[in-house]
């Protein structure tokens, strides 16, 4: 297990993990490990205001650790996740932090644009891995009244998104509780 600003984080070699993955092989959208970007999330929003952010929505939450770190500072935290097997993932997440997390299983092309704009801050990891998501987070962009947050690798398409909309890019390294390095595009509305 790793720790980040107050968060656990498991491995795919945890015990209960393991476990979990001999259970359930299906995985379909990426859904088998924690990915980098969440870790850098987790360390951009250590350094932001979350005061005034009442609401929040995360797509692609997978095993929500950044949904547990939202939950812990206080924001009501909603994550979507197309990959339903990730479900256990996160229930291990929720046992550890101790936050009870609030995850929808679908596509986030279809929620309504009202559910967009009712929240103060929506954030997005490693979802810039196929083309098609560039043009769908951009229609979402569009939708939202608050804050959007989308972390990275550094993926060329994400870099394709970074020119698609104005924004504020933040370069984020770490080297515990493992070495990171990543970018946090920052969309104010």
């Amino acid at each position: 297990m790793r720790i980040l600003h107050n968060i656990k984080i498991p491995l795919s070699s945890d015990k209960e993990i393991k476990k979990i993955k001999q259970k359930n092989k299906k995985q379909t959208h990426h859904g088998n490990k924690i990915w980098d970007s969440s870790m850098t999330m987790i360390d951009f929003l250590s350094r932001y205001n979350l005061y005034p952010i009442d609401d929040a929505i995360e797509i692609g939450c997978g095993w929500g650790v950044v949904l547990s770190y939202l939950e812990q500072n206080y924001v009501n935290a909603v994550g979507i996740d197309i990959d339903e097997s990730t479900g256990d993932f996160a229930e291990v997440v929720e046992e550890l932090n101790g936050e009870e997390l609030n995850i929808l299983y679908g596509d986030y092309t279809q929620m309504p644009k009202e559910g967009w704009q009712a929240a103060d801050l929506v954030v997005a990891c490693d979802m810039c891995y196929w083309e098609e998501h560039i043009e769908n987070l951009v229609k979402v962009i569009d939708q939202c009244k608050g804050t959007v947050l989308i972390a990275d690798a550094g993926r060329e398409t994400f870099w394709e998104l970074t020119n698609m909309v104005d924004g504020n890019l933040h370069e984020i390294k770490l080297n515990k509780p493992k070495k990171v390095h990543g970018y946090v595009y920052e969309i104010i509305k």
